[in-house]
């Protein structure tokens, strides 16, 4: 009844960059456009068509002589139309993918300041918004209808957030006590991350109960739009420190990490 497999209609990959400065030793820029384009038919002919935008955009400041800035940001979107299209997910059943939120994908700040030649910080704050939808073809305000041999009319709604944030301070240090040698790094940072969701089934499901020999019967299933926040914080701190003497090198460290979440 179906044809061989699924057939590649077209490939499309392109891109652009450009970068350099724009104030000598001070401050300097990149940035990039990249673009794949794949649209293919599945076996059952529906049409499954895959779109992956990204743009990144990059700053690097050499604020004075021992300190250095960082600031990036990218947005990137993965666009699917007709996903999950196959012999039981007709085209008003399948979904339409897409980045869920109109905010940067990825931003980060970072900023580097060497004190001295034997110690350095760093700091980092970064922001990931990994959200996204999953959008049926079909309208909302209509039962999602299944006859025992495919979907129709309409499917699944699911919409979900995912902010990540995160903080970090890092550092390293030399220095020598008698004849051994030390390399100590540190560091710690704060992390949250969230997932809100939200999930629909139009007007409900109806099932199609003929196939048991109930003529003309009908099932409704009734759905209340269903949602779940999840909310997972981790700490962390660590010491580690490099011990050279002689022919003998030692490592020893110290790790912390507390995690916790609300659902």
């Amino acid at each position: 009844a179906f044809g061989q497999g699924n057939k590649i209609q077209s490939v499309e990959d392109y891109g652009f960059e450009v970068g350099g400065p724009i104030i000598k030793d001070r401050l300097w820029f990149w940035g990039a456009l990249g673009r794949n384009d794949i649209d293919l038919l599945t076996v059952s002919n529906v049409r499954d068509h895959t779109i992956l935008d990204t743009q990144n955009v990059k700053l690097n400041a050499q604020v004075a002589a021992p300190n250095s800035l960082t600031l990036f940001a990218l947005q990137s979107d993965k666009v699917k139309i007709g996903r999950n299209a196959g012999p039981t997910r007709p085209q008003k059943t399948t979904w339409n993918q897409s980045k869920f939120g109109d905010d940067p994908t990825t931003w980060k700040i970072e900023d580097t300041h060497v004190f001295s030649s034997n110690f350095y910080l760093s700091g980092m704050y970064s922001i990931v918004n990994g959200g996204f939808q999953l959008v049926p073809q079909g309208e909302q305000n209509v039962f999602a209808f299944f006859d025992f041999s495919s979907w129709q009319n309409t499917f699944l709604l699911y919409q979900s957030e995912r902010p990540q944030e995160q903080i970090k301070l890092d550092g390293s240090t030399f220095f020598a006590t008698g004849s051994a040698s030390h390399e100590m790094k540190f560091g710690i940072s704060d992390r949250s991350t969230e997932s809100n969701s939200v999930t629909q089934w139009g007007l409900g499901q109806a099932l199609d109960l003929t196939i048991f020999g109930l003529p003309g019967l009908t099932q409704i299933n009734a759905f209340r739009e269903s949602g779940a926040a999840v909310e997972l914080t981790t700490q962390a701190a660590y010491v580690q420190d490099t011990i050279s003497f002689g022919n003998l090198t030692a490592n020893i460290g110290f790790n912390y990490s507390k995690q916790g979440g609300t659902l």
